[in-house]
Order: C-alpha cells, then sequence, then structure tokens
C-alpha cells in the first residue's frame, strides 16, 4: 500500500535547547628541549556545551572516552632569544607541537564540578623548560588514528570516515595567549604557571557539538467522523515501522586548529555532500534494533535513538540539498505495510530559524488511521440520436 493512504505530517520543534627565568635557555636550535617540572593538567569548564548524544549534566559535566588532545604552540613569547619558528610538522619542530593527537578520557570528579582529562597511556607530562612558545590546546571526539590526521606547518585536520549517524563530532579548545597582557602573554608554558598566584590554574577546554540531533516521536490523529470516545481507534492500530533519513553525508573534514585563522578556521567541519551519501536508518537505544512503538491517542511518544546529522551549508546547498528528506514506513496490527512511496521534506516549523549545531530537534510524525480507497460507479443509460448522421442512399 501507498503512505498516501495514511494521513501523515511532520513538524520540527526545537527544544529549549572553556614561566621563570630559571627555565631560560639561549642555546640555539635545533635544539632537544626537555621538560620543566612544571605537569601539563587539563579540564573541562562548567560551561562546556555538550547537548547531544554525549550527554552532560546541567554544569556542563561528563565523562567520555577516546579524545584527542593536541598541545600546539600558537605564539612567540620572546622570552629567550632564537626561537624556531613555529611550524606544527613534528619532523621540523616537535617544540611547536608538544602534544599530538595523545589519547585521553574526560573523568568527572568526586564533587561533580570539574571533569578533568586523564592521559590513556597513564604517562604524566610536563609543559616544556624552553619558554619559546605560549601553547595553546585543542580536544576532539571521536579520536581517529594518526594516519587520519593531516598537519602542515599551520594546520591540523582530522578525516572521519563511515558516519552512519551514531557518532558525535566534538571540538573545542582552551584560551589562546594574550599578547597584550604582561601576564597572560605566556598562557600556556611553565612560566604562566610560576607566575605569583597562577600555580592552581588549569587550562580548560570548552568542547561543543558540530553537529545536529533529531528525536523522532509518533503521535496519532483522531478522526472527526468518528463516535465520540472512538475518534482514536483507527489511528491506534498503527504501528511506526521504520524511518529513514536520506542522502546523508559519510565522511567530513574538521579543521582542529588553524595558526593563520585561529578566530575564523578553528573547529570548522566540511562534510563531502557529493560523494559517498547514504540513506540511515533511525536505530533502537544503544545502536540497538528499532522498536516500533504503537500509536497512543494524541500522545507525543519518541521512537528510536537520535539520530546525529551534518548541519546543512552553502556546500549542500551547492550540491543540490537544502532540506532533509526522509522515508517512512508504518505498519498495522494486523501486519499490514503501509511502505513510503517518495521521500518527505524535512520541513522548519513556522518561526524556526533553521538547524543550527549542537542543538536538538524533535521531529514529530503526525499518523492517522488507514483509509481504504474506494470507488463507485454510475453509468448513464443509453440515450437515442436519429437525425444527426445523414441517411446512406444505395441508388
Amino acid at each position: 500500500m501507498g503512505i498516501n493512504k495514511i494521513l501523515l505530517s511532520l513538524a520540527t520543534l526545537v527544544l529549549a535547547t572553556a614561566c621563570s627565568n630559571d627555565d631560560e635557555t639561549t642555546v640555539k636550535s635545533p635544539t632537544v628541549v626537555g621538560n620543566s617540572d612544571v605537569e601539563i593538567k587539563l579540564s573541562m569548564g562548567s560551561s562546556t556545551g555538550t547537548r547531544a548524544s554525549v550527554e552532560s549534566d546541567a554544569n556542563g559535566m561528563f565523562d567520555l572516552d577516546n579524545l584527542g588532545i593536541f598541545m600546539l604552540g600558537t605564539a612567540v613569547q620572546t622570552t629567550n632569544p632564537d626561537e624556531q619558528t613555529i611550524d606544527w610538522r613534528p619532523a621540523v619542530n616537535p617544540y611547536a607541537i608538544w602534544m599530538n593527537n595523545v589519547e585521553a578520557s574526560a573523568v568527572k570528579n568526586n564533587e561533580g564540578t570539574r571533569t578533568d582529562i586523564l592521559w590513556a597511556d597513564g604517562e604524566t607530562r610536563w609543559y616544556p623548560v624552553g619558554n619559546w612558545y605560549s601553547y595553546r590546546f585543542y580536544g576532539y571526539y571521536p579520536r581517529v588514528e594518526d594516519s587520519q590526521v593531516s598537519l602542515t606547518s599551520n594546520k591540523c585536520v582530522v578525516t572521519y570516515t563511515g558516519l552512519d549517524g551514531t557518532q558525535d563530532i566534538i571540538w573545542g579548545r582552551s584560551l589562546g595567549a594574550d599578547l597584550d597582557d604582561a601576564k597572560e602573554k605566556y598562557r600556556y608554558s611553565a612560566r604562566y604557571f610560576r607566575q605569583a598566584g597562577y600555580g592552581d590554574y588549569n587550562p580548560e577546554l570548552s568542547l561543543n557539538h558540530k553537529m545536529l540531533r533529531l528525536q523522532f516521536a509518533i503521535q496519532g490523529i483522531g478522526d472527526e467522523n468518528a463516535e465520540a470516545g472512538h475518534e482514536f481507534d483507527a489511528a491506534n492500530t498503527m504501528f511506526i515501522d521504520t524511518i529513514i533519513v536520506t542522502q546523508v553525508p559519510t565522511t567530513a573534514r574538521l579543521t582542529v586548529a588553524d595558526l593563520n585563522n585561529q578566530e575564523t578556521g578553528d573547529g570548522v567541519i566540511t562534510y563531502d555532500w557529493i560523494y559517498d551519501l547514504q540513506d540511515l536508518g533511525v536505530l533502537g537505544e544503544n545502536d540497538g534494533t528499532f522498536v516500533k512503538k504503537q500509536i497512543h491517542d494524541d500522545d507525543i511518544i519518541e521512537v528510536g535513538q537520535p539520530i546525529l546529522l551534518p548541519v546543512l551549508d552553502s556546500d549542500a546547498t551547492a550540491a543540490g540539498y537544502t532540506k532533509y528528506k526522509i522515508k517512512v514506513r508504518l505498519r498495522n496490527d494486523v501486519g499490514v505495510l503501509f511502505d513510503h512511496e517518495k521521500p518527505l521534506d524535512l520541513n522548519i516549523a513556522d518561526g524556526g530559524s533553521g538547524f543550527e549545531a549542537g542543538k536538538s530537534y524533535r521531529v514529530v510524525l503526525k499518523i492517522a488511521g488507514p483509509k481504504q480507497v474506494t470507488l463507485q460507479a454510475r453509468l448513464a443509460g443509453w440515450e437515442s440520436d436519429e437525425v444527426t448522421v445523414a441517411p446512406l442512399t444505395f441508388d
């Protein structure tokens, strides 16, 4: 049966939806720079905005494995002379890329007031002793292997493949050095923490989601022609069987850091809207089997786990994608399948401003009972016409 035999409409609702002079060195490069005695500690601030499939509490605290962390030189301190030019290629200047895609976990402290970053290998890490650069920390999730990291002299980019609607991509960074401030220009280096009153400071990562999230729900539509008290009898026979979002990018490139464009280039994510697009089905909880829930009157019932999708951007528009489309398959209580005939546009509700990264949207599928297509016919009787056709004469 075709989906046009079911009354179904869509609405989207936006949910009210971070060194001292003892360390000075004047030796000329190339130099192997060692560790200072200042340990590298990193945490998440309470303003961290994590509100999608990687969940956080009301204070922005959360637990998460498989983070990737970079510590990159982003400013020359001029504390010591003869510093090398900042170049993020490890073979060229390892001092400028002090931490390179280090695997870490985010763990809430016992009081729930701070999320600490713990190194997966259990090693203690230290700030460099040289005080040539001020550093900035960058974190992203999920971490990829080094083979999927591109490091040039001034840019760090990671590549994702096989995105399937279950991966939450997160990115964030610490504050950078303030070169106009006598103390904050040393942020973050061993010298920074040796300043009076700075010994207990922790750099903080402020992380944010790079994708949007859709949570689907079903709701019955009453039959206005039914007897009182039976308006939802037909709708209540229906189950949601399948929900598919069509033509979704499965590859992405996340710019973790851009030395020359830190304010506009850091954290930019782009997707391939031309190749490797896939139709993605909504899954059940914990990536399990989708549960085929039944309509119950006009109750709004969430179905499946949220699906994570790229935000439609200028690249999507250029490729001809201005809206997401979904396919919906319904089934009634005796097993009759009502299949989709064509994808349905996912339209923004009146007053909505469009999709944004880091926001979760509820999509309500309003479903009525099946309406069988019937047809009646009435055939008019023959009407006699004896004058229109001229008589034929055979003489």
